[in-house]
């Protein structure tokens, strides 16, 4: 519908004359013929003016009743209840995105290179959100949510946590339908389930069930994705989403590390490891740096449920086998690691602000941390492993190593001091709420790792109290909330 906010999918320039429009990206066809600038595709937002901030109320007999936040309109704007209810939606949703993304700009405005490393998901969900009312359901419960936080309205709270319950049960009934499994909109309001809950599922009187329902939007979402086959991610929103997702499900934490995060915490082999999920969907499209990583992430479930079977052995001989087996692999990962490393070096070399005297965190300089903070990540949970691989004391060992245990640079102390530090990048004011996809997957190892038998009496107070102090910080809010309830459960 040309004119309506939120209705229609084509450019600004073709709304503005009222042309039809096929969508193209970056510049649509009916642009390009008439050799006119294609204005892109962000909607504008229409916002309503109320000169009072009070809601009336009806009263009819014994009932009261109060319009809905989102519906209610100054009595100086009359417009009909549909585009009334769509603006205010829109207002909601706007204000979301500039606490959410970094530096309040959109990812699509960034560099490519940039915005897929980030995650591109943050505009196909503005592309997709009108063709779906689950998935415009959770994503206005993600905005009132946050905003309620940022502001401390209690009534956007009460009215996202509605607008989420109503689309769990949107999603229930569209999942009856087979064809759906295949809905790229509902994947990615999977995916917002989790993020919800993640974010904002403790804040009722459960909280000790905010962790488990998240891990169940993981199951769910890993259920959607193997629904189809790998040939159906190559393109299209469908690539952009796995691709987005595939660290979130092995490694288990909400959206940026979606897919491979749930089977690191279960320590269970992913079927993200098999070759044909590794390839297939990158049929047509080379793979980023990000890409290359996860490559070597999806792999490490595996390791860590090897780790428990041999650990488990009670046959001295077969024991130590698996132990010869399991300590080549690690070394194998970490020579992949390396070698990531090395081939991405004048991308990784780039200096790292300093939070304390920078006005705002670009997006290139939340690239390269993001990307170090993850390859120190993997690094650490290996060594961490090989650490534990070293059989006790009094027990003779056999184990064929060029040096053991790790040198210096490859212990996992060094890895958690890194990441301690690039944490405070993260945490700057000016990254938003997004910051949570960034820096719960390695806060949240390193702080496993600083609470192991690995870490003895006043090793790395001075790195325990820099982390206590970073939760202090009411950017952290919600990482420490997240990290204190990950461990009780």
């Amino acid at each position: 519908m040309v004119g309506v906010p939120g209705r229609s999918k084509a450019c600004i320039t073709c709304r503005k004359r009222r042309k039809g429009c096929d969508s193209i990206r970056p510049r649509c066809t009916q642009c390009l013929r008439a050799g006119l600038p294609c204005e892109g595709y962000i909607r504008q937002r229409l916002f309503i003016n109320k000169t009072t901030t009070t809601i009336t109320t009806t009263s009819t007999q014994n009932n009261t009743v109060k319009p809905s936040p989102l519906e209610a309109v100054s009595g100086s704007v009359l417009l009909p209840a549909a585009l009334s209810h769509s603006a205010y939606e829109d207002k909601y949703i706007g204000l979301y995105w500039d606490t959410y993304l970094p530096s309040r700009q959109l990812l699509s405005r960034c560099k490519d290179s940039d915005r897929i490393c980030l995650g591109g998901w943050t505009t196909t969900v503005q592309d997709l959100y009108v063709t779906s009312p689950v998935l415009r359901k959770a994503l206005l419960a993600l905005c009132l949510s946050t905003i309620s936080r940022r502001d401390g309205q209690q009534w956007m709270a009460e009215e996202g946590l509605k607008f989420y319950v109503s689309a769990l049960q949107g999603m229930s009934g569209a999942l009856k339908v087979p064809a759906n499994a295949k809905n790229d909109a509902l994947l990615l309001a999977n995916k917002l389930f989790s993020l919800y809950e993640a974010m904002y599922g403790g804040d009722g009187q459960e909280r000790f069930r905010q962790a488990r329902s998240w891990l169940a939007h993981c199951g769910g979402d890993m259920a959607l994705l193997i629904s189809r086959r790998p040939e159906e991610y190559i393109s299209g929103y469908a690539h952009r989403l796995f691709v987005d997702g595939r660290m979130a499900l092995v490694n288990n934490y909400p959206l940026e590390s979606y897919l491979a995060s749930s089977s690191l915490l279960t320590r269970k082999k992913s079927i993200l490891s098999h070759d044909e999920w590794k390839t297939i969907p990158w049929s047509l499209q080379p793979k980023t740096p990000k890409d290359q990583l996860t490559d070597i992430l999806v792999d490490i479930p595996s390791l860590l449920e090897d780790f428990d079977i041999m650990d488990s052995c009670i046959y001295p001989e077969k024991k130590e086998a698996q132990r010869q087996v399991l300590f080549d692999t690690c070394w194998a990962l970490i020579n992949q690691l390396t070698e990531w490393h090395n081939n991405h070096s004048s991308l990784l070399s780039s200096k790292l602000p300093d939070p304390g005297t920078t006005e705002y965190i670009t997006t290139s300089d939340l690239v390269t941390t993001h990307l170090l903070t993850q390859y120190w990540t993997l690094c650490l949970i290996i060594s961490k492993t090989l650490l534990e691989l070293a059989p006790p004391p009094h027990q003779p060992s056999h184990l064929k190593s060029p040096h053991f245990p790790p040198p210096t640079n490859r212990h996992p102390a060094t890895y958690a001091r890194l990441i301690i530090h690039a944490v405070h990048i993260f945490l700057h004011p000016s990254v938003g709420t997004f910051r949570w996809h960034l820096v719960s997957f390695p806060v949240s190892w390193v702080v496993r790792y600083m609470n192991s038998d690995s870490v003895q009496g006043e090793e790395m107070r001075a790195e325990r109290e820099m982390l206590e102090g970073l939760f202090r910080k009411k950017e952290a809010w919600t990482l420490r909330r997240w990290v204190l309830r990950e461990r009780r459960e």
